[in-house]
């Protein structure tokens, strides 16, 4: 039964982790990308919008340490 439970945490950890990336994707890279590259449709550069941006990227962070610390409750 142990190594079932492993398979199944290491397959959520996985998840999250790739949710995690996709919040560090869309949150951070995109408006960054529109910025520089001054797209017509890309929101203006504010503290606003920067703001926005931090908070997607804390999402994606505590999403992927929330990843890690599943993987510690493996079991041998």
């Amino acid at each position: 039964m142990s190594q079932v439970r492993n398979e199944q945490t290491k397959l959520l950890a996985g998840n999250l982790d790739r949710l995690s990336s996709a919040f560090g994707i869309i949150g951070v890279v995109t408006p960054v990308i529109a910025w520089s590259y001054e797209f017509p449709t890309a929101p203006p550069a504010t503290a606003k919008s920067v703001a926005f941006s931090l908070v997607w990227f804390a999402a994606a962070v505590v999403l992927h340490l929330m990843a890690r610390h599943l993987l510690r409750r493996l079991r041998a």
